[in-house]
């Protein structure tokens, strides 16, 4: 019962937020206006940029390398420490 009340205060927060930020002007236009005029200018579009780079880059490095150990080998060798390390970390997982 409590979670379905707080399920509900927290939806209409939200609404009521959303509501305000489309609808009421502060500084002559709403806050979703100033968000979408921050968000298209060149700053942000040069930094969004970057880090689209970036994660292109990190993401196809970690393929490459992914598809170079596609032989079966496993990256490392586990031994016997980390064998047993791993033992009880699903035991106490079940």
């Amino acid at each position: 019962m409590w979670s379905l009340l707080k399920a509900l205060v927290f939806l209409v927060l939200l609404v009521a937020g959303v509501f305000f930020a489309v609808t009421a002007p502060v500084g002559g236009a709403t806050l979703a206006e100033h968000a979408h005029d921050i968000w298209k200018s060149r700053e942000v579009q040069a930094k969004v940029a970057r880090v689209k780079s970036g994660v292109q880059d990190s993401l196809a490095q970690k393929l490459d390398r992914a598809l170079s150990q596609r032989d079966g080998t496993p990256a490392r060798e586990i031994n016997d420490a980390d064998r047993k390390r791993l033992e009880d970390l699903l035991r106490t997982a079940r």
